[in-house]
């Protein structure tokens, strides 16, 4: 694993900023073909993901294997506060993975209900359905997120 990879996923700002600082690439890519914002953003390392973004960082690249953003990554594990910069960045609350399942079927079924709030006001679709046919709500409900599945299925009522 490249050096910026292992320091992003650690949390290390200044081992971040230090390899950038002296070439290495902000997007560069691991054996998995992620870049180290995947990394930091899927343990919630905000200030690393900032500081990335800052410096460059692709906000919707995808990894190599499943298409999957550093924005799934974050709302898949629930990390609000990296969601949120994602989102300052520009990425794309709609992004679809190659089974299909956009950002806030991830969040929904994982059961992260402000992560799903901050998505549907960032315009993530509500009515987007996954490769299984699944609603966001029905997404929640599966996995045993029955309030996310209430608010999910309130909100798309008054929409």
């Amino acid at each position: 694993m490249p050096e910026i990879h292992e320091a992003a996923e650690r949390g290390d700002v200044e081992a971040v900023r230090q390899l950038l600082d002296t070439g290495t690439a902000v997007d560069q890519l691991d054996e998995s073909n992620e870049s180290a914002i995947h990394g930091a953003a899927a343990v919630g390392h905000v200030a690393v993901v900032r500081l990335l973004l800052e410096r460059g960082a692709s906000v919707d690249q995808t990894d190599g294997d499943e298409f999957r953003t550093a924005l799934m990554a974050a709302a898949n594990h629930g990390h609000l506060a990296t969601v949120q910069v994602l989102l300052d960045f520009g990425a794309n609350p709609n992004a679809a993975d190659d089974y299909e399942e956009t950002v806030l079927i991830r969040a929904a079924g994982a059961g992260h209900l402000e992560v799903v709030r901050t998505l549907l006001a960032a315009s993530a679709d509500p009515h987007v359905r996954g490769e299984l046919n699944r609603t966001h709500a029905d997404e929640a409900e599966a996995n045993g997120h029955v309030e996310v599945a209430q608010f999910l299925r309130a909100y798309e009522s008054r929409k």
